[in-house]
């Protein structure tokens, strides 16, 4: 009976595990044109695992917060090999959050990084290991901005109940955080660009981008369901942290979010939402006189 019961129980366990798994997908590619045709198939093979590695590994997804999925992908493209099992390579990363169905407002994968040159080592014959601690290796860097990643995808999932809402995603950066605080002065000068980017987290100089990524999603999540009267319950809070923006973040949440904005905005009555877009962002403002338009043949009704 026992034995029993405790098979009853690691089934349980397992097939948790996997559901919780399911919510994390990557798609992983490496790439390296002037290989011959044995390292090309070495480095398929290594592709392979390393897909396997990152979609079965132990993130540790807070269980209180639900979503359907996070989709990633990774694209690497190594340059050169300047050494034995080092490369000098680019990196691509895009993220977002799926839901399934089909909606009027989309979500899209709009977390994206990138370095057009890095430097790292790897074993291509050896499997990926996401515990490896040697700063220089690929699965070092790549975790380091998988943990961006979920860190951004969970600043959307924040709960945007009160005016000072914690931000989900810190849970995630904290793993940076530590990392950085391990690092030799050689490994902070390889690193240079990625703690510049993490300290943008650690001294909140990113924070206000990260709440409007927070409330944009809360708002199209209502929106996407047809609760537009809930969807418009945000506006005033984006707009008030539209305002909070330097020029520079801005254009970067206008280039992002300038469709979103102007679904969101017109569901209000008062045109001043739509009309401080058109304003302030030059790019999109015969997109948002459109909305401007109708939105008054709409409330002249």
């Amino acid at each position: 009976m026992k034995t029993r019961i405790l098979i009853v129980l690691l089934a349980i366990i397992f097939t948790g595990n996997i559901f919780a798994q399911k919510k994390l997908n990557f798609n992983f590619n490496i790439s390296f044109m002037r290989a011959d045709s044995e390292a090309k198939e070495k480095l398929r093979k290594f592709k392979e695992k390393f897909a396997e590695v990152l979609n079965t590994y132990d993130f540790e997804l807070p269980k209180d917060i639900d979503f359907e999925k996070v989709e990633s992908s990774i694209y690497i493209t190594i340059k050169k090999e300047i050494g034995v099992n080092n490369y000098r390579a680019s990196i691509n990363i895009s993220s977002g959050l799926v839901y399934s169905g089909v909606y009027k407002l989309h979500y899209k994968r709009d977390i994206m990084f990138s370095e057009p040159e890095f430097d790292f080592f790897a074993d291509f014959s050896r499997n990926p290991d996401l515990q490896d601690n040697d700063i220089m290796s690929l699965a070092a860097i790549v975790k380091f901005y998988v943990y961006l990643i979920l860190g951004e995808n969970y600043d959307r999932l924040s709960f945007t109940d009160s005016e000072n809402f914690f931000l989900q995603g810190n849970r995630f950066y904290e793993y940076n955080y530590q990392v950085d605080s391990k690092l030799s002065a050689e490994g902070r000068e390889a690193w240079k660009k990625r703690l510049a980017l993490l300290d943008d987290y650690r001294r909140s100089k990113n924070k206000n981008q990260r709440k409007l990524n927070a409330l944009i999603f809360n708002s199209k999540y209502f929106f996407n369901r047809d609760k537009k009267d809930r969807a418009a319950l945000f506006i005033p809070f984006i707009y008030e942290k539209l305002q909070e923006l330097t020029d520079e973040e801005s254009e970067e949440i206008f280039k992002k979010y300038h469709y979103e904005l102007a679904e969101i905005f017109s569901l209000d009555k008062d045109s001043k939402y739509l009309l401080f877009l058109s304003k302030n962002d030059k790019t999109h403002k015969g997109y948002y006189d459109r909305y401007i338009k109708q939105h008054k043949l709409d409330h002249e009704k």
